[in-house]
């Protein structure tokens, strides 16, 4: 009951202290809009968009500068929110499938968040694949590795190539880095589907044994028609 009436007290304190405050900056800013900035940009100069509007479009190895640099502007905010929403939509399949392996889900929404953010880095593709030894164990059922190494080692190597022959040299343009980019991106979801693939499969066979066989004990056999 005592720890209780503190926190009140202290709550009723911090309220007491910070809320005049911000409503006098509320009340500043509104009034400085009004009289030097009608429209009310004086809002975005003191709090700037959040990233997830992607209010800057300097190319990245992201997916979404050269995409809203090309998009007319009336389509801006129904593409963003598309866009947008693949970095949540596969969370709830997800958490559904994998409920009983928590760290490879975290795992998952680790890499989606390379490919999708507004501004993605090598240091977003970094964190992902530094977790990747963790489920060295799952290597083997891979089938794409060969295929995602040589598209990663592409991009790694043209990325710097077309950026300087396009900004310092003007040889060329957008759309040949772009194509890195997508390479880039393809690759991230190649090695991400490929390794849920893998580390299903694995559980299947740790549950039905690498040759499941029907109720009467017969092996099963599958026919391709």
């Amino acid at each position: 009951m005592e720890i209780f009436l503190i926190e009140c007290r202290h709550i009723h304190y911090t309220f007491k202290k910070v809320l005049p405050y911000k409503i006098c900056s509320a009340l500043k800013l509104y009034l400085s809009g009004n009289i030097s900035k009608p429209d009310m940009q004086v809002l975005t100069g003191v709090f700037p968009p959040p990233r997830m509007l992607a209010p800057d479009l300097t190319p990245n190895m992201g997916l979404f500068w050269y995409f809203f640099t090309e998009m007319f502007e009336h389509f801006r905010i129904f593409f963003l929110c598309v866009f947008q929403l693949n970095a949540v939509f596969y969370v709830i399949p997800l958490a559904v499938k994998l409920r009983d392996h928590p760290m490879f889900h975290l795992h998952l929404l680790v890499g989606l968040t390379a490919v999708f953010k507004s501004y993605p880095t090598f240091g977003d593709a970094a964190l992902f694949l530094s977790l990747l030894p963790v489920w060295g164990h799952c290597f083997k059922y891979m089938r794409n590795l060969f295929l995602v190494v040589c598209m990663w080692l592409y991009s790694i190597v043209l990325a710097p190539v077309l950026w300087h022959l396009w900004i310092y040299y003007g040889s060329a343009n957008a759309n040949f880095f772009y194509a890195v980019t997508l390479a880039y991106a393809t690759a991230q979801i190649f090695l991400l589907t490929d390794l849920l693939y893998a580390f299903l499969r694995r559980e299947f066979h740790l549950r039905h044994g690498p040759a499941p066989k029907e109720g009467q004990g017969m092996p099963i056999l599958m026919n391709l028609k």
